[in-house]
């Protein structure tokens, strides 16, 4: 075999001298390693949050008037607690319908732990008729609820207006001797 030459070719070096499942179980254990640190950061933000905020719970958000008349005067307390460890800021009361709803008051200082503070309304009829559903929203510095909303119902109706009726005039009615009266239209 004259005219041919071989030649040693030499072997390629892989790319990686790791094992594919050596950076697979590196990979994954990586990514393993930071969700539980986003997990462990997210638990520990809410657990400080708890222990380190005010809190606003009202235990009746809502309240039904029941039937109101045109005219009627009606006014209610909504009693607001503050269940965290530090000082609770009402910031503002506001109605969803400044015309037929207000806030006479709420309390504006701060309210310390486990302390109460109050909203009072007033529901203005002359303004509604039927069935009445508004909200009263409450802004606080509770950073796990800093909007408050309040329900107020109740059925308008106009002013009951006694009903007249004539008074009965007797007549003397006679009875035939068979007992049965009979009535004729």
């Amino acid at each position: 075999m004259s005219g041919l030459i071989l030649k040693r070719i030499p072997k390629q070096q892989p790319i990686l001298d790791v094992p594919m499942q050596l950076i697979f179980q590196r990979l994954f254990v990586g990514v393993a390693l930071f969700f539980c640190l986003v997990a462990v950061s997210y638990v520990g933000y809410f657990f400080v949050l708890g222990l380190s905020s005010p809190h606003i719970v009202c235990n009746l958000p809502s309240h039904d008037f029941g039937t109101v008349y045109l005219g009627d005067d009606v006014t209610h307390v909504f009693t607001l607690k503050n269940v965290g460890n530090r000082p609770l800021q009402i910031q503002s009361a506001q109605s969803s319908c400044s015309g037929c709803l207000e806030v006479l008051e709420y309390t504006k200082g701060p309210i310390a732990p486990s302390e109460q503070g109050q909203v009072m309304i007033r529901l203005l009829p002359e303004k509604l008729l039927g069935q009445v559903n508004k909200q009263v929203i409450v802004f606080s510095n509770d950073p796990r609820q800093p909007v408050l909303p309040l329900d107020v119902m109740a059925l308008v109706l106009r002013k009951k207006e006694p009903i007249v009726t004539p008074p009965l005039q007797s007549q003397a009615v006679s009875v035939p001797p068979d007992g049965v009266l009979v009535q004729e239209f």
